[in-house]
């Protein structure tokens, strides 16, 4: 995100089947890794993961791409917090299943 790449990831994933949220691109948000703070305990509040995952399921999706494996994990655990059926895949994975 702060390297100002958008297109080319979605290039690579050209498919009609994109759904983008809202919170996207320069207003896109952190899953709650960053930083290391998935070391750290929470006690109050909401999670970040939990929040950013409920941001992303606006668009009820099957699949979320993300490009940070943190985002895999943090979110895969908001998933099955939340007990949800979307799967959380890495773009690269992606990419490399489609070749």
């Amino acid at each position: 995100r702060h390297n100002g790449i958008y297109d080319a990831p979605r290039e690579t994933l050209k498919t009609n089947s994109i759904k983008e949220i809202e919170q996207n691109r320069e207003t896109g948000t952190c899953c709650g890794a960053g930083g290391a703070r998935f070391l750290l305990e929470e006690n109050t509040g909401t999670r970040m993961s939990h929040h950013r995952l409920d941001e992303l399921m606006v668009n009820e999706p099957d699949t979320i791409a993300v490009s940070c494996p943190y985002c895999v994990l943090m979110l895969e655990d908001a998933v099955k917090a939340k007990n949800l059926n979307v799967k959380v895949r890495d773009i690269g994975e992606m990419v490399e299943k489609k070749n």
